[in-house]
């Protein structure tokens, strides 16, 4: 999952729209606002890119140079936006946007945290247990007058590496998990078509991946169709302002949804934009109210994906820490059970002669 500094960005960004509704020079204003930060790395990236503008470079090429500091959604809004005369707005939609990607980016974070530690103390008494215990097995069970099980020295000598093992997966596929939700709230067309095919056939993460997709295709043609621009002028410019294959393909369902007009019917469930959407775009007329109809989408979208995120994160955590509960509860239990086995004879012996 990129790190952003999501600060420093979303203020970037702010500031960069001010700046554009006013119609002040790009480069000037960038340059300026690179003396506000005392991070070296984040004012030598803003420096450059206020040169590169300066020099007519197109600002969208210019973040394209320092994606570690811009995520590629922004890159793409600012190409459209260019591409579709609509900057201002767009630059103000995409502030927004970044504070709801910090956001979800941040919750998603700290479902592991605790998980996390708790599996850190469990690494820590494992070792423990290789270090003390598990040369000591075979006098534990002397002690209780039993024969060491081969089974039992097994889980002695190999459980601990045996669960930490086991636990290290779990916690690499949830993190492989917060990972693809992130990159879907950041949007980023850097993963393969297998990886998106693949985030489309799981339940939660295709849910995710359609909403993501539809937000941001909504939120770009809104921005151009509140500029002016037909529904369908605003697909073909983002179009050639975007280069994910995925959102294209999200573009062509919305053109043919925009094209059909109210004979439009939906037949295939699993389009990257959901067939409800469509079918509104499809009713919707233009000019104004298909701006709003877009914006509102988008929002709603959102919201979608942010609830479906926040429902995985709630399911992950609790099923992390039964996993480690359980884990501990199944070593103790191999662990204590030759001391049980010599303390209870021993304590039905003592009661016996106090009787």
């Amino acid at each position: 999952m990129a790190r952003y500094q999501w600060e420093h960005l979303i203020l970037f960004v702010e500031q960069l729209s001010a700046a554009a509704r006013l119609n002040l020079p790009l480069d000037k204003a960038i340059r300026v606002m690179s003396q506000e930060t005392s991070d070296k790395n984040w004012r030598s990236a803003q420096e450059k890119i206020a040169e590169l503008v300066r020099l007519g470079s197109p600002l969208s090429e210019a973040l394209g140079n320092y994606p570690r500091f811009f995520p590629a959604p922004l890159q793409r809004m600012v190409k459209a936006a260019e591409q579709g005369q609509a900057l201002p707005a767009m630059l103000r939609n995409s502030g927004r946007y970044l504070t709801f990607a910090r956001e979800m980016q941040h919750r998603l974070q700290k479902c592991m945290i605790y998980p996390f530690l708790i599996w850190t103390v469990l690494l820590v008494d494992m070792a423990v247990v290789m270090l003390l215990v598990a040369p000591n097995y075979e006098k534990i069970t002397a002690m209780s007058g039993q024969q060491a099980s081969y089974v039992g020295q097994t889980i002695i000598q190999y459980g601990p590496v045996m669960a930490t093992v086991v636990m290290g997966m779990l916690f690499y596929l949830a993190w492989l998990v917060v990972g693809s939700l992130g990159s879907l709230a950041e949007h980023r067309s850097g993963g393969s078509s297998f990886g998106e095919t693949l985030a489309m056939r799981l339940p939660f993460l295709s849910a995710v991946q359609r909403h993501a997709k539809a937000g941001e295709v909504c939120e770009m043609l809104g921005v151009l169709t509140g500029a002016g621009r037909s529904g369908r002028e605003a697909v073909a410019i983002t179009k050639q302002a975007v280069e994910n294959p995925a959102l294209h393909q999200a573009l062509d369902e919305v053109d043919a949804a925009i094209a059909s007009g109210q004979d439009f019917e939906p037949q295939d469930p699993h389009t990257l934009v959901p067939p409800a959407t469509l079918w509104m775009l499809a009713q919707t007329g233009g000019g104004e109210e298909l701006a709003e109809t877009l914006e509102r989408l988008a929002q709603h979208h959102h919201r979608q994906m942010d609830l479906t995120a926040s429902f995985v994160r709630e399911f992950m955590e609790p099923v992390l820490l039964l996993a480690v509960a359980v884990m501990v509860t199944l070593m103790l239990l191999v662990f204590y059970l030759p001391l049980v086995n010599f303390i209870i004879p021993l304590i039905t012996t003592t009661f016996t002669i106090t009787s």
